[in-house]
């Protein structure tokens, strides 16, 4: 056998013992939700747009100095130690199904803003199959801000050159959107990558070039 038709042979036996995969195709109809003063309840919509049954977990954890290095995730005992309850905390969605995912304010912070992240995770269960299979399991996170009931943004920018220093002094997160840097014709123009400041934290950002740069700047709370 010829070193070639050995080859192909090799690469039609690796392909016939490779395992399968499966993956249940579980969509989220928003990955941000900013919870302002005055509205205390959101909605989640969350689909099975795959050919199984989907038995989908939802958990919530909080992020402790969100923005800074020492971001973490916390998971708190309950929703009132939370102050934001998510219902329901399992789902069973039939193939093409949709059900609402509620977020409800049981506590709004009274001194700074509190951010979360909801885990919306397909659960792995068992694979019916006469080969080999992987399950690929795709899970979304959807990140919740719940603003402080007396938002109170303030924030610093500096630039040394092409460093630009951004540091949120305030209580609220800050947004920094539709940013960009443009030569001196203003036709030539490169996109800045948008940011959440959130407060107590700073963002450092290395521009493209040492030329004018705008944001607009998204203060949803106020």
């Amino acid at each position: 056998m010829s070193l070639r038709l050995r080859s192909l042979v090799i690469a039609i036996a690796l392909l016939f013992g490779m395992p399968t995969a499966a993956h249940a195709q579980i969509a989220v109809s928003r990955l941000l939700i900013d919870v302002i003063p005055g509205n205390e309840r959101e909605d989640i919509v969350v689909s099975n747009n795959g050919e199984d049954v989907a038995y989908v977990q939802i958990t919530i954890r909080e992020y402790l100095n969100p923005g800074t290095d020492e971001e973490e995730l916390f998971e708190r005992d309950s929703p009132r130690e939370l102050g934001l309850l998510a219902s329901p905390n399992r789902m069973i969605l039939q193939p093409g199904e949709k059900a609402i995912l509620r977020l409800a304010v049981i506590e709004r912070p009274t001194d700074i803003d509190r951010v979360f992240k909801i885990s919306v995770t397909p659960v792995v269960g068992e694979i019916e199959s006469s080969t080999n299979a992987i399950k690929l399991v795709y899970a979304f996170g959807v990140i919740v801000i719940l603003r402080t009931e007396t938002p109170e943004p303030s924030v610093t920018v500096t630039r040394d050159g092409n460093i630009l220093t951004v540091v949120n002094d305030g209580n609220t997160m800050v947004q920094f959107g539709y940013g960009k840097q443009c030569d001196a014709s203003g036709v030539e123009c490169t996109e800045i990558p948008n940011k959440r400041v959130y407060p107590d934290s700073t963002w450092v950002y290395e521009l493209p070039e040492d030329a004018p740069v705008t944001f607009e700047v998204i203060r949803s709370c106020c």
